[in-house]
């Protein structure tokens, strides 16, 4: 299965494989894991609220399993 994550300021995308062993991981630490620089000074303890994608959404609050249950693609605002 592949995620596709789009930068807002560049208009650019790119699709991601997510392996079966990645599907329980943070979407923060997936982002990460995938060399996008997603913002966060907390490492995923939901304080400092800089990860956020797709307008309110934190990234270290839910998995890459529990985002696709609602949504298909991760919009980074300053990507």
């Amino acid at each position: 299965m592949y995620l596709k994550i789009t930068g807002r300021s560049s208009q650019t995308s790119s699709q991601v494989l997510i392996r079966p062993d990645e599907f329980n991981l943070s979407l923060l630490n997936f982002l990460l894991k995938k060399n996008f620089p997603i913002a966060s000074s907390c490492r995923g303890e939901q304080i400092c609220q800089k990860c956020v994608v797709n307008t309110n959404i934190l990234s270290c609050s839910l998995s890459v399993k529990e985002f696709l249950m609602t949504e298909k693609e991760v919009q980074v605002d300053y990507l």
